[in-house]
């Protein structure tokens, strides 16, 4: 049975088990659920940048809905860094609900904080994809940590472990799965919380993590999480 816990209403309800489901190879719309599903909780929106339309602008990435429906608030979104297209640069741009929350502050949605994630050397001649943000949950004195999506390959195991680079052994805080499960190829993803890390992390960091995750997902089905593209990327922002 799906584990839920209490948060900001701000950052959605979402369990310690999450999935991707939907027709992945289209990359049109797709469905952020619990363990199975059935426990649809978000719908994503695929948005290739020609719109022009908030949050993302002139940006290649992906709306989530707070429901299942395109009419439903914006609850966050990712996309590419730079507008445009930049087709070796796998930065990207994360768009939250306000941190700074308050009578005169706009329903969520329609007024959103931006983070980043960045793609960094990693281990292992490896790259690791890199964020911050503010952690605990509501009512506890805010701080921000910084976190890193580390590739994981073991036998027919592969995906993203999720670290908390801030403490000296960098504990496992998450893990991304590929699953792309042929022949129907309509489950994407699981990604699985650890235990009691959303309830000392918070709402705010779970949103991150799932939307993170999902932008991981866009870039991998791309060959944007591959060394040789990043490395490519870095070198042409680095000019």
């Amino acid at each position: 049975m799906a584990s839920y816990h209490h948060q900001d209403g701000r950052y959605g309800s979402l369990p310690q088990t999450l999935t991707v489901h939907g027709q992945w190879t289209k990359l049109k719309s797709m469905n952020l659920c619990g363990a199975t599903p059935k426990d649809k909780l978000c719908l994503i929106e695929m948005q290739t940048g020609y719109s022009g339309r908030p949050p993302l602008g002139m940006r290649t990435g992906f709306i989530l809905r707070d429901g299942m429906s395109s009419k439903d608030p914006v609850l966050a979104a990712a996309g590419d860094e730079v507008p445009g297209l930049h087709a070796f640069n796998p930065n990207g741009i994360v768009f939250l609900p306000r941190l700074e929350f308050d009578a005169d502050t706009k329903p969520h949605g329609e007024s959103l904080d931006t983070e980043v994630m960045r793609a960094e050397p990693g281990l292992n001649d490896d790259v690791a994809f890199h964020f911050s943000i503010e952690v605990g949950e509501v009512g506890e004195e805010g701080r921000r940590e910084e976190f890193a999506w580390r590739r994981v390959k073991e036998g027919k195991k592969k995906g993203f472990k999720l670290v908390r680079v801030d403490k000296d052994d960098e504990p496992q805080v998450a893990f991304l799965e590929w699953v792309m499960a042929w022949p129907k190829l309509t489950h994407a993803f699981t990604l699985q919380l650890a235990e009691g890390q959303a309830e000392e992390l918070g709402g705010r960091w779970v949103l991150m993590v799932a939307v993170t995750a999902i932008r991981l997902y866009t870039l991998y089905v791309k060959g944007k999480t591959n060394k040789l593209v990043v490395d490519m990327g870095r070198g042409g922002s680095e000019k």
